[in-house]
C-alpha cells in the first residue's frame, strides 16, 4: 500500500522523533557533564496555531510564508 503525502510526512516525523529521542538519550548518558532535557513543543505550537491572537500574533501569521510564526 502506498502512503499519501500526509501519511508519508507523519511517518517521517515519527521516525525523526524516535531517532532524536534515542540519540539524545545516548548522548546524555555518555557524559556526566551533559544535561539533556527532552521537551515536546507540539501542544504549545498547536495552541498558538489554533488561537494566534491569544499569543499576540495575527490571524495571517498562521498561514503566511515568512509570517510571525
Amino acid at each position: 500500500m502506498e502512503l499519501d503525502s500526509a501519511e508519508l510526512i507523519e511517518e517521517r516525523v515519527k521516525t525523526w522523533n524516535q531517532l532524536l529521542r534515542t540519540q539524545t538519550i545516548e548522548f546524555g548518558s555518555s557524559s556526566k557533564e551533559v544535561t539533556i532535557l527532552l521537551v515536546s513543543a507540539c501542544q504549545v505550537l498547536t495552541d498558538v496555531l489554533e488561537d494566534p491572537l491569544e499569543y499576540d500574533f495575527s490571524e495571517g501569521d498562521t498561514t503566511a510564508e515568512g509570517g510571525g510564526i
